[in-house]
């Protein structure tokens, strides 16, 4: 859906993957395309189940049966991920790409020390083994570099607060420079102060080694803090890309204007408001275009022709028949979409 300049971190073309049912397979991801440049933040957000952390894993190579990558490519520094075999994928991951994962708890070993966690990745994924000596104060630099005291190094994942294995797993991450983070909702189930620091700690640790970062979540507030593009998920499919202001200020998708009217307002004295309905079935999508069935603007050609991606503003790019140039569209009589202000799109 988007072009990237030469050079990207990461290009993302046409990614599908699917899950074998009993009931048929489902479409967890289709047709996904993206890209992020060096040293840029892209954020994916949707409701649960939308495909955010699917093409996460896709982009890892970490999908398990029954599911699996039915096509499309990605490419890190240029190298195809999906066309590599073990050694060279074990080789990629962390030096060159980077996961922090959703619920730090679950990512750490519980009965290995952090720093020893941290030494495994190192040198297991690294070209040259360093000395105990060099190898422990390394780690403690990087234990330092997130906010995390030496003492950290000695700890057991148990006996540190929930905001702390975050950060320990952010240490992990940049532990070998890798040239793009992925960071799969890093502030789930922590208290909105943790979520600041953690937030603030991604912002600082890609800023120092110039690393890309793709930020997975359903936070729309997040987002808008950490990241410099947005793209908007829904039903496995990438409905609405563009920078984080003009998504904000000017969202064209009617799902994006959703999204951002159901966001407690500060400034404004009035109750959120939720997106009626229900996401689809995957295995079995509706035609035309997914979202037509929960849509306020839905018209014929919605039901009958899935809308294809087109520039609706400056770098802001959606999948949308209102702003389409079929002759269809003209004789349906539907309302202009309306952004969150309730101004015409």
């Amino acid at each position: 859906m988007e072009n990237g300049r030469h050079g990207d971190v990461l290009r993302v073309e046409g990614l599908q993957v699917r899950y074998r049912t009993p009931a048929g397979e489902a479409q967890a991801v289709r047709g996904v395309s993206f890209t992020i440049g060096r040293g840029a933040r892209f954020g994916l957000v949707g409701e649960s189940g939308c495909g955010k952390s699917t093409t996460a894993n896709a982009i890892l190579r970490l999908i398990k049966p029954p599911g699996y990558i039915a096509g499309g490519r990605v490419l890190v520094d240029g190298v195809d991920v999906l066309g590599l075999r073990d050694e060279p994928l074990r080789k990629l991951r962390w030096s060159k790409l980077a996961l922090v994962m959703q619920g730090a708890m679950n990512s750490l070993n519980p009965v290995m020390r952090v720093g020893e966690q941290i030494a495994d990745a190192i040198t297991s994924h690294g070209e040259a083994r360093p000395s105990a000596g060099e190898l422990e104060r390394r780690i403690t630099r990087l234990l330092g570099a997130v906010g995390l005291p030496a003492r950290a190094y000695r700890m057991f994942p148990h006996e540190l607060s929930g905001g702390m294995k975050q950060r320990a797993c952010i240490a992990m991450a940049m532990a070998l420079e890798p040239a793009l983070i992925v960071a799969d909702e890093p502030t789930s189930a922590l208290d909105v102060v943790v979520q600041r620091v953690v937030a603030q700690t991604l912002r600082e640790v890609g800023e120092r080694l110039g690393a890309s970062l793709l930020l997975i979540g359903h936070d729309m507030g997040l987002q808008a803090q950490l990241v410099h593009r947005l793209g908007v998920m829904y039903a496995g499919e990438l409905v609405e890309v563009g920078t984080v202001e003009a998504m904000f200020a000017r969202p064209k998708h009617p799902y994006t204007q959703l999204l951002i009217s159901s966001v407690p307002s500060l400034k404004e004295r009035t109750l959120p408001k939720p997106i009626p309905g229900l996401p689809p079935s995957l295995v079995n999508p509706p035609a035309g275009c997914v979202f037509h069935p929960r849509c306020p603007h839905a018209m014929d050609i919605c039901r009958a022709v899935a809308p294809a991606p087109r520039e609706v503003g400056p770098g802001q790019v959606a999948a949308c028949h209102l702003y389409g140039d079929d002759p269809r569209i003209g004789a349906t009589g539907a309302a202009p979409a309306r952004d969150a202000a309730g101004q015409t799109a």
